[in-house]
């Protein structure tokens, strides 16, 4: 217990002020599952998280306010040095990506964003490391949920980058992981329709058909389906500059047209014309 304290005061000195529907990320494959610091939140309790969370978990939790961002940090029984600078170290990186996407998505967007969504965090790499988006059948709100600090060091780094092996897959650092995993939070929670929502879909369709890769068998991430579409265009959008391998400038403007739309919550009218023809 003392240790986790003295972690706590550690974090807090960098730190700002479902079943249903869940994306997962894969890194090393093609397959890609990443406002005002004084808004108020009530305060979470234990049960704001669920049986299905997680069933293997130690007692020892905390809520941390990083970015104006609800996280539960789960802490084993005993933690030596080593593993607090893992805590620290992974803590800073989380801090560090929310300050980056509430800081290039819409104020409003943002805000929303801080009382919808909240984080649980643990070092188990039992089942390999993961990023997930998860929402409980009937809830109005999300989980982004972390796990296996080794792996989430590494994907969270700010710098693009390869060339590291973690459990013998090769892994890059992406700057906009925690930002594609807040837009699938976005499209599920405030989109209308969620992850039916038909004109994503319609864009989604013409974008595989119009810019899609002609070698079928490697399809780009975004191409896997509508929400992986709406979330990589999300970072393509918003953060090109810090994740170059996407870049918005590829990106026609109908697609950048939807993606400001919807993160804004305005009408896209006509759209149907903008997908006459590539």
């Amino acid at each position: 217990m003392k240790i986790r304290f003295v972690l706590l005061c550690l974090c807090i000195a960098f730190m700002g002020s479902a079943s249903e529907k869940i994306k997962s990320d894969v890194v090393s494959g093609p397959r890609m599952y990443s406002g005002p610091a004084s808004l108020v939140l009530d305060e979470p309790t234990s049960d704001d998280v669920t049986v299905g969370l997680d069933n293997h978990h130690s007692d020892h939790y905390e809520w941390m306010n990083i970015q104006g961002f609800w996280v539960q940090v789960r802490f084993p029984d005993e933690m030596d040095v080593d593993m607090q600078d893992h805590y620290t170290e992974t803590l800073d990186l989380l801090n560090r990506q929310l300050e980056r996407a509430i800081g290039v998505l819409p104020e409003s967007a943002a805000a929303q964003l801080k009382t919808r969504v909240k984080v649980f965090l643990k070092d188990d790499c039992t089942d390999g490391g993961t990023i997930n988006y998860w929402r409980e059948d009937g809830e109005d709100e999300g989980w982004l949920i972390l796990h296996c600090f080794q792996y989430l060091r590494n994907v969270l780094n700010d710098a693009y980058h390869g060339g590291e092996m973690v459990h013998g897959s090769r892994i890059w650092g992406y700057p906009s992981l925690i930002l594609i995993n807040l837009a699938y939070g976005w499209h599920d929670l405030v989109v209308d329709g969620g992850f039916d929502n038909s004109m994503v879909e319609d864009f989604y369709d013409h974008a595989v058909d119009c810019l899609g890769n002609s070698d079928t068998t490697n399809p780009y991430s975004w191409e896997l389906d509508e929400v992986e579409f709406f979330a990589i265009f999300t970072a393509m959008y918003y953060l090109s500059h810090w994740d170059p391998p996407r870049s918005v400038w590829g990106m026609q403007y109908k697609y950048r047209a939807l993606i400001d739309k919807l993160w804004n919550e305005q009408e896209y009218e006509n759209w149907e014309d903008e997908l006459v023809s590539c």
